[in-house]
């Protein structure tokens, strides 16, 4: 081989080298978008799900507080029905106690 066909060859090789790292770099250049691409999609999938959770606690929040609301009122009614039956037992056992004395003190 003489000294040109020596300096073709390593032309030829260094080509083939610069070829072999370009497309080296292209593979990392699409592999680094992939994983920024995969990134972002994951990003968004969190914020998605972080607005969702938001939501359900926000959901939540507002049925406990209208549950907190019915509960007081129910409470309430039944505090004023309790009180309604205490007075009606009072006024019976009244009524019974002079209905007792009305009917002891009754001629025979």
């Amino acid at each position: 081989m003489s000294y040109e066909d020596l300096k073709k060859r390593v032309a030829l090789l260094k080509d083939v080298e610069r070829q072999e790292q370009r497309s080296r770099k292209e593979a990392a250049a699409k592999e680094a978008a992939e994983v920024a691409r995969a990134k972002d999609e994951l990003a968004l999938r969190e914020k998605e799900n972080d607005s969702r959770v938001a939501n359900a606690r926000k959901a939540l929040d507002h049925a406990s507080e209208r549950s907190q609301k019915m509960r007081a009122h129910y409470e309430e009614q039944l505090r004023k029905m309790q009180s309604k039956l205490d007075q009606t037992q009072g006024r019976l056992e009244a009524v019974k106690e002079k209905a007792a004395a009305d009917a002891a003190a009754a001629p025979k």
